[in-house]
């Protein structure tokens, strides 16, 4: 009988365990089919596997197989989304992520994923990702141990939403830092470049 997972530490081991079941060739014709993909990153390439793969502990392709985690419905996304988060398609990680999944399944024979596919993706790399390149590039963390994985300052709880509602609230750089010494002041442009990297997605309004 498959569990769902615990941690995210289930979900990237099965996630690496995907890769090698990838090279089964039953496991890769059925990719053409999967609805919803898990992502990660690791040395500046994405990982993929099947959310049905990722959510339950220990798969393996002979499990996945013989449909193991296919019997318990949609439970694997109700524990994937602890650690991972849907990404917008037309978001700057949601292209670069929907980019990667194809070349994925290009390398695996399938010309494309399917027009309604969704990507769950690892909170714990989605920060570093989504911020811009250059000098505040990584001063965004998400870690699901802190703040309940809510973006924050590295190496910190100063949590992106807090420094927000201080600009909100009226307060300027001088006093935020007066207020936070340990911060610095590239770190309050990562936090409003983060936020603005996670709005960069279109918003569709019903007529």
């Amino acid at each position: 009988m498959s569990h769902p997972i615990s941690s995210r530490k289930d979900a990237l081991a099965n996630i690496a365990s995907y890769q090698a079941a990838a090279s089964v060739p039953e496991v890769a014709r059925r990719m053409r089919m999967v609805h919803t993909w898990c992502a990660t990153r690791a040395n500046d390439r994405w990982l993929f596997g099947q959310a049905k793969f990722v959510g339950f502990l220990g798969m393996t392709a002979a499990r996945y197989l013989a449909g193991d985690a296919t019997k318990f419905g949609r439970r694997e996304e109700a524990a994937l989304i602890r650690w991972f988060d849907y990404v917008q398609r037309d978001s700057r990680l949601g292209r670069e992520v929907h980019e990667a999944l194809a070349d994925f399944l290009g390398a695996h024979g399938h010309p494309a994923p399917r027009s309604d596919v969704r990507i769950m993706v690892d909170r714990g790399v989605e920060a570093e990702v989504a911020a811009p390149p250059g000098a505040l590039t990584g001063r965004i963390s998400v870690d699901p141990e802190i703040c309940g994985g809510r973006p924050c300052i590295r190496g910190t709880r100063v949590r992106v939403i807090d420094i927000l509602d201080m600009l909100a609230g009226g307060a300027n750089e001088a006093e935020i830092l007066d207020d936070l010494p340990y911060l610095a002041p590239d770190d309050i442009r990562a936090a409003l470049a983060y936020a603005a990297r996670s709005l960069d997605h279109r918003v569709v309004e019903a007529a």
